[in-house]
């Protein structure tokens, strides 16, 4: 049978109490300690340089999200030619994900809106020169209306407005798309996002809409 030491390295032994551990002298024990905080220290200074540099680098586009949407009037006549009412209310949220670039519109931010392939209005979210800083988001309030506006939809459109009113939810098209520089980056870079809205209408009170988040379109080179 084996007997456990009784005193080995302050009464250390290991687990199977058939042999003593073995002892780590003071002078071994400093070295390590050492050992560890030099090579602590060598990582804590790459990580330093490295994730400045990276954040400068790497560059993320924004995102954008329509959060909130409501249509209370969409209708069409076309007698004596073919004119388009409609109140269209949304919230569009864009977001900087860089990390520490702050990003400066160089173009207005427009959302264009269309019907089956055509277009019925614009709406200028963003002033050229505005700047949304680094990890920060910012949310447009948009609405736009219009009373028996004239639009081009010929009969292809004319058809889809009565297949999509007799569905009960209309599909308008937002487009989201300027051009922003991140600072201190001195190269432009145009931004674009799809974001195809389904509604229903809602004469009296909103219609519970999910948050959609927009399709970017793939960023230019260096972008």
């Amino acid at each position: 049978m084996l007997i456990c030491c009784d005193s080995c390295c302050g009464q250390r032994y290991d687990n199977c109490c058939d042999r003593c551990c073995p002892c780590i002298g003071y002078v071994g024990r400093d070295c390590i300690f050492n050992s560890s905080l030099v090579i602590f220290l060598c990582v804590a200074a790459i990580l330093a340089i490295a994730l400045p540099v990276a954040a400068f680098c790497i560059v993320r586009q924004p995102s954008i999200t329509v959060e909130d949407a409501v249509l209370t009037t969409f209708n069409l006549s076309s007698y004596p030619e073919v004119a388009l009412s409609y109140n269209f209310t949304l919230n569009v949220r864009v977001r900087n994900h860089n990390w520490v670039m702050n990003m400066k519109f160089t173009e207005p931010l427009e959302a264009t809106f269309e019907f089956d392939g055509n277009r019925f209005d614009r709406y200028q979210l963003a002033n050229e020169g505005q700047k949304d800083p680094a990890g920060k988001s910012r949310l447009y309030h948009v609405n736009i209306t219009a009373v028996s506006a004239y639009e081009a939809l010929g009969s292809a459109g004319v058809t889809a407005f009565k297949r999509q009113r007799a569905a009960g939810v209309f599909q308008i098209d937002v487009t989201v798309a300027g051009e922003v520089k991140y600072a201190p980056r001195p190269r432009k870079c145009k931004i674009k996002a799809a974001c195809p809205v389904e509604l229903q209408l809602a004469p009296t009170s909103a219609v519970g809409f999910r948050p959609l988040k927009c399709k970017l379109e793939d960023p230019e080179k260096y972008c």
